[in-house]
């Protein structure tokens, strides 16, 4: 599993645009994701009235350890 911090969105999206998110972060294809499981959600509120949600995510790949090792060493 791969664990991603600091997802900021903007307050109120719907949290089922995290997989686009985890995909432009790791710079994968659509169908490379196998699973994205939210571990931590919290509110950044420092920009008042600009708010952002803030997800730490963790990610499963469908080809396995190996493939989660070379995406990792890419980044």
């Amino acid at each position: 599993m791969i664990i991603l911090n600091q997802l900021k969105m903007p307050c109120g999206t719907d949290p089922s645009c995290l997989k686009e998110k985890v995909l432009h972060r790791l710079r994968l294809a659509q169908g490379e994701i196998e699973d994205v499981k939210i571990l931590r959600h919290s509110i950044d509120a420092r920009k008042k009235p600009v708010l952002f949600d803030t997800y730490s995510v963790g990610v499963s790949l469908k080809k396995g350890t190996a493939r989660e090792e070379a995406v990792v060493s890419r980044l």
